[in-house]
């Protein structure tokens, strides 16, 4: 039996938080050294021969992890000069679009993901870096991650009417205190979708 996804444009969204979610659940029940995402330190902590605290053993430090649904080298986003606010075979009105092939030709946004790694909750600053001349972002910028859970917005850009022609890798930047996690996603700023 195969199914379209014609009329069911949030049916991929909903899969995909469904997979992150359920990642999200086998991250917070590995073992530290399975869960960490290599940063922080281990040893011990407290004070004195008899101080309280733990000791001998590696500890899990608070991280988040930066993801996102499309990403490199299999996809490309494609920002279309002056926006492109609806098409034949498109999912969303969110502008980067990437094709995608399920069971028909469609065209999706992509979506920011941070996770909690061992308990993290906190706000999250995001920076998107390494644009083309006259591309804006209008990604948010600030996101607040739940304490085993995790939180999803938008990669949104627009590129004017008179930006220039070509490909690029922008960089998003997560950044929450002292932990800093980077991810680059190809561009293409286009007079037109791609066809599929």
């Amino acid at each position: 039996m195969s199914r379209k996804w014609a009329g069911r444009p949030g049916l991929p969204l909903v899969a995909l938080v469904a997979g992150v979610f359920a990642l999200m659940l086998l991250i917070s029940v590995s073992s530290p050294a399975v869960a960490g995402s290599g940063s922080g330190s281990g040893g011990s902590s407290g004070s004195g021969g008899s101080g309280s605290g733990s000791s001998g053993s590696s500890t899990s430090v608070a991280d988040f992890a930066l993801t996102a649904n499309y990403k490199s080298p299999s996809f490309v986003g494609h920002v279309v000069r002056g926006g492109l606010s609806s098409c034949v075979g498109c999912t969303t009105a969110v502008e980067p679009r990437y094709v995608g092939t399920s069971f028909d030709c469609f065209y999706d946004s992509n979506t920011i993901n941070l996770v909690s790694l061992n308990d993290f909750s906190g706000d999250v600053r995001l920076d998107v870096q390494n644009l083309p001349a006259r591309v804006t972002s209008q990604t948010a910028t600030m996101l607040t991650v739940p304490r085993r859970g995790v939180v999803s917005t938008p990669f949104k850009l627009q590129a004017s009417g008179d930006a220039a022609l070509g490909n690029a890798t922008v960089t998003v930047r997560a950044t929450s205190g002292s932990i800093v996690h980077t991810l680059d996603l190809p561009i293409s700023v286009a007079d037109q979708l791609p066809s599929c």
